[in-house]
C-alpha cells in the first residue's frame, strides 16, 4: 500500500495535476511534461498522455485506443476536454496543414543546411566502411559537418529520401 495509506484512481491523480479554468480557457497540465510539451501521467506501469486521459474521463463510452486526440487550441499542455476531439492520424495531418503548422523543412530545403542532395550522394559513394574513421574524417572535414552528422548520412539515418 502507498505511504498515503490508500490507492488513488487515475482520474483522482489526474485532477490533482490540473487547475481547471473557464470552459474557453486552456487548462494547463501541472504534472510531468515531455520535451514536446505534452503532459504525461502514469497509468499502472505505463506513461500515458494527459490530454488523452482528460478526453477519456470526459468521454468514457468512446473507445479511443486507435484514435488521435487533437487540440483545437494547439497548446500541447492543455487538458481542457472542450479543446480536445478524437480523430484519425489523417484528420490530425489535415488539421496541421489547415492551420499551417507543417513540419520544419529538412535536407537541402532546411535554411541552415550545409549540404545538397548531390553532396550526400557523393559522400555515400566516397565512404569506405571499416577504414577506422580515416575516410570518415576526410569526409566530414571536407564538407564542414560534424562526425556524428556524417555518420548519420552514411548510415542512412538522415537524408533518407529525396523529395
Amino acid at each position: 500500500m502507498p505511504a498515503g495509506g490508500s490507492y488513488h484512481t487515475l482520474a483522482e491523480r489526474f485532477w490533482k495535476k490540473v487547475s481547471p479554468g473557464g470552459s474557453k480557457q486552456c487548462w494547463i497540465w501541472e504534472g510531468t511534461v515531455q520535451s514536446s510539451g505534452y503532459g504525461v501521467i502514469r497509468n499502472n506501469y505505463n506513461r500515458v498522455l494527459a490530454h488523452r486521459v482528460s478526453y477519456n474521463i470526459a468521454n468514457p463510452d468512446e473507445n479511443i485506443d486507435s484514435k488521435v486526440i487533437m487540440h483545437s487550441c494547439d497548446n500541447p499542455p492543455c487538458v481542457n476536454p472542450g479543446h480536445l476531439k478524437s480523430g484519425s492520424q489523417q484528420d490530425n495531418i489535415a488539421d496541421m496543414y489547415e492551420k499551417d503548422r507543417r513540419p520544419a523543412a529538412c535536407g537541402e530545403d532546411a535554411a541552415n543546411s550545409k549540404l545538397t542532395w548531390e553532396d550526400v550522394e557523393c559522400i555515400r559513394k566516397m565512404y569506405i566502411p571499416g577504414r577506422k574513421n580515416g575516410n570518415l574524417k576526410k569526409l566530414y572535414t571536407k564538407y564542414g559537418v560534424s562526425k556524428s552528422n556524417m555518420l548519420s548520412i552514411v548510415k542512412y539515418r538522415t537524408w533518407k529520401k529525396r523529395s
